[in-house]
C-alpha cells in the first residue's frame, strides 16, 4: 500500500526560513528513504510521495516555489544550503533593501514589494526545462492549494419564500491548481475549481499565474500593498460589476480584478484546503495510506479568557471583542469534523528558540544570521519528528543517526575587527545565538524575571521591546542606522501625505480668508493696466490653507519624527 504526503505550510513572516529548515530535512529525509527501496529492489508500496501542498502567507509563497522545484528539482532540493527555499527565506530577503520604498509608494506600504517579486520571478520562472529530473519526493502531479484574503469580496445572494433575498459576502478565497509531470517532462498546469463538492479542471495556467498567487499570500497588511490579481472566472460572469448576481455555485470562480492581503488572516493553517484536495486525490487511487504533516512555527494555542481576573468596562469589553472576531476569523471547519486519516503530523518549534519570533516575527529580516538560526532550528526539529516516523515504521532509517542525512552546518560568514572568522561552528552558534531566542518577562513593574522555572516566570509579561533591544546589539550599525533613516522618512512622508490628501482638502473646502477678486480696487487696477490675461486668475487668499503649509505641517514633522528619533535613538542606534 503506497503512502502518500499532503504538506501544509502555515504563515510565517521571517519565520519562513525555519519553514524552509524542516521542509528541507522532510524532503531529503523521504528522497532517501525511496532511494533505499530501489537499491534493495523492494516493491514500490512503501514509498513515500507529496501529492499535495497547500500554503498561507509567507507558507504559500513557499508552497508554490516548492511545487516546481519537486517537479523540476534537477538536484537543487538536495543542497541543504543552495537550495531555493534556503536562498528565498535566508539569502536574499533582508531589512535593508526591503525598507527602500519610494517616496511616491511610501504611503502604500512601509516594504518594497518589488524585492518579494524579484525572489519569486528570480525562484519560480515560467521556462519549462522538461530535461530536468523529478524530486524522488514528489509524485508525478501535485495538488497546489494557497490561502488568499479577497479584499473586495465574492458576493452570494439566497433566495427566501416571498421572493425575499439575502446577501452575503465571502472574503476567504483561494487559488487550487494542479501540476502534472508528462512522461516527456512538460508540465501541465491547470486551475481547478469546485464544482458539485469535486474539485474539477478550470483553465490552462502558467507558473506565472500561480508566481502571482503566492505572492498575493504573502502580501502581510500594511508592511506590502494589496496586489491586484485579475481572476479569469467561469464563464459566468463576462465583467467586474456582474458579480453581484446570483450564483448558483458559490465555490466557483468569479470574473474580474480583485485586491487582495495576507492569505493567513482568514486561513493560517490550511489543513482543511489539503483535506479537501485529498479526497479528490484519494477517488482516483486505491490502496492508498494518507498522512498530513503541518509545518508551523510555534504552537498554536487557544486564546486566554479576556475577562480573566480583569475588571469589566468599555474597554475590556472592546478588546475582548475585537479578539473574539480575529480568533473567531482563524477558526477552522475541518477542527470539528474527522479527518479521514488520523495521521496528522505536526513540526513546530518550541517556545523561546526562534530568533525571528521576535516583534511579530519581523525580527529574522534584521540579519541573515538570524534566518539562517532559524532555518538550520527548523532542520533540528525536524529530525526530533523524523525519529519518530522511523519508530512507527514510515522511514527505513533514523535521521539522528551519524551519516544518515547532510551535517548540519554554518555558512554565514562573518569576520571580526582583525579578519578572523567568527562562529565558524554551528555548536558555537547555537550556543551563542540561542540566548537571543530566549523570552524576556518582565513584572508589573518593567523588572526583568530572573527565575524561568516557577510561577512567577510564566506569568510575568513578555517584553518583546526588551527582547528587540537585545537583538540590536547583534544588528550592525550600518543596518541599525539605515533602519532609523528609513523610519524617519517614512513618518515624514505620512504626515505629507495626511495634510495634502485630507487637512488641505478640508482648507480648501471650508476657507477661512479673502477673495481678492471681489474687491472693487483690484478689479479697477486689473483694468487700468488692460490686463486681461490677469482676469481669469484666482486671487483667493485661505489664511487656514497658508498656515498649515507654512507652519502647520512643517511644524508637524520636525514634532513627530523629533520624538520618534528620540525613541529610535534609545531602542535601535544605541540600545540599552
Amino acid at each position: 500500500m503506497s503512502k502518500k504526503l499532503a504538506v501544509v505550510i502555515s504563515g510565517a513572516v521571517s519565520l519562513g526560513s525555519f519553514e524552509a529548515g524542516v521542509i528541507y530535512e522532510v524532503l531529503e529525509a523521504i528522497a532517501r528513504h525511496n532511494e533505499s527501496l530501489s537499491e534493495n529492489s523492494e516493491n514500490d508500496e512503501n514509498r513515500i510521495e507529496i501529492d499535495v501542498i497547500t500554503g498561507a502567507s509567507a507558507g504559500g509563497m513557499t508552497a508554490c516555489i516548492l511545487a516546481q522545484n519537486l517537479l523540476y528539482d534537477d538536484g537543487s532540493l538536495r543542497e541543504p544550503y543552495k537550495n531555493s527555499l534556503y536562498k528565498a527565506w535566508v539569502e536574499k530577503v533582508d531589512i535593508v533593501p526591503l525598507l527602500k520604498v519610494a517616496k511616491e509608494d511610501q504611503h502604500i506600504s512601509l516594504l518594497n514589494k518589488g524585492v518579494v517579486e524579484r525572489i519569486a520571478a528570480e525562484l519560480l520562472q515560467d521556462k519549462e526545462e522538461p530535461e530536468r529530473t523529478k524530486h524522488p519526493a514528489a509524485s508525478s502531479e501535485i495538488q497546489i492549494g494557497v490561502a488568499m484574503s479577497n479584499l473586495n469580496g465574492f458576493n452570494y445572494q439566497v433566495k427566501t419564500s416571498g421572493n425575499k433575498t439575502f446577501a452575503y459576502t465571502r472574503f476567504k478565497d483561494q487559488f487550487v491548481c494542479s501540476v502534472r509531470r508528462e512522461e516527456n517532462g512538460d508540465a501541465v498546469l491547470k486551475e481547478k475549481k469546485l464544482e458539485d463538492d469535486t474539485w474539477e479542471d478550470f483553465t490552462d495556467i502558467k507558473w506565472s499565474d500561480l508566481r502571482e498567487a503566492g505572492i498575493s499570500s504573502g502580501a502581510f497588511p500594511l508592511a506590502f500593498p494589496m496586489k491586484s490579481i485579475f481572476r479569469v472566472g467561469s464563464g459566468k460572469f463576462s465583467n467586474r460589476d456582474s458579480k453581484n448576481k446570483n450564483d448558483d455555485n458559490p465555490d466557483s470562480v468569479h470574473k474580474g480584478n480583485y485586491l487582495y492581503t495576507d492569505g493567513g488572516v482568514f486561513e493560517n493553517e490550511p489543513v482543511g484546503m489539503a483535506r479537501a484536495l485529498v479526497d479528490q486525490a484519494q477517488e482516483k487511487e486505491d490502496n492508498v495510506t494518507r498522512y498530513y504533516l503541518l509545518v508551523k512555527p510555534g504552537e498554536r494555542k487557544a486564546s486566554e479568557d479576556p475577562f480573566l481576573n480583569q475588571e469589566q468596562n468599555l474597554l475590556t469589553t472592546a478588546i475582548a471583542l475585537f479578539g473574539a472576531i480575529f480568533q473567531q476569523a482563524q477558526f477552522q471547519d475541518w477542527i470539528m469534523e474527522k479527518i479521514d486519516s488520523p495521521e496528522l503530523l505536526t513540526i513546530t518549534s518550541n517556545d523561546s528558540e526562534l530568533i525571528g519570533d521576535v516583534f511579530s516575527a519581523f525580527s529574522g529580516f534584521l540579519e541573515e544570521k538570524f534566518r539562517a538560526y532559524d532555518y538550520n532550528i527548523g532542520r533540528e526539529r525536524a529530525r526530533e519528528q523524523l525519529k519518530e516516523a522511523h519508530r512507527r515504521r514510515l522511514l527505513s532509517f533514523d535521521p539522528n543517526e551519524p551519516d544518515k542525512m547532510p551535517a548540519i552546518e554554518w555558512k554565514v560568514v562573518e569576520v571580526d575587527d582583525r579578519g578572523n572568522r567568527t562562529l565558524a561552528r554551528w555548536e558555537d552558534v547555537k550556543s551563542k545565538l540561542g540566548e537571543l531566542a530566549k523570552e524576556i518577562r518582565v513584572d508589573a513593574k518593567d523588572k526583568v524575571i530572573v527565575d524561568d522555572q516557577g510561577d512567577q516566570w510564566k506569568k510575568g509579561k513578555r517584553s518583546q521591546l526588551k527582547e528587540l533591544h537585545r537583538l540590536m546589539h547583534e544588528v550592525k550599525p550600518e543596518t541599525r542606522k539605515e533602519i532609523c533613516e528609513q523610519l524617519k522618512e517614512r513618518l515624514g512622508s505620512l504626515v505629507d501625505f495626511i495634510n495634502d490628501k485630507y487637512l488641505a482638502k478640508a482648507d480648501k473646502q471650508n476657507p477661512v480668508g479673502v477673495n481678492l477678486n471681489n474687491l472693487q480696487f483690484i478689479r479697477e487696477l486689473i483694468k487700468s493696466a488692460k490686463a486681461a490675461e490677469f482676469s481669469d486668475i484666482d486671487l483667493d487668499i485661505n489664511f487656514k490653507l497658508m498656515a498649515r503649509e507654512a507652519f502647520g505641517k512643517p511644524l508637524a514633522k520636525i514634532i513627530l519624527v523629533g520624538v520618534l528619533d528620540f525613541w529610535l535613538e534609545k531602542n535601535i542606534l544605541n540600545p540599552p
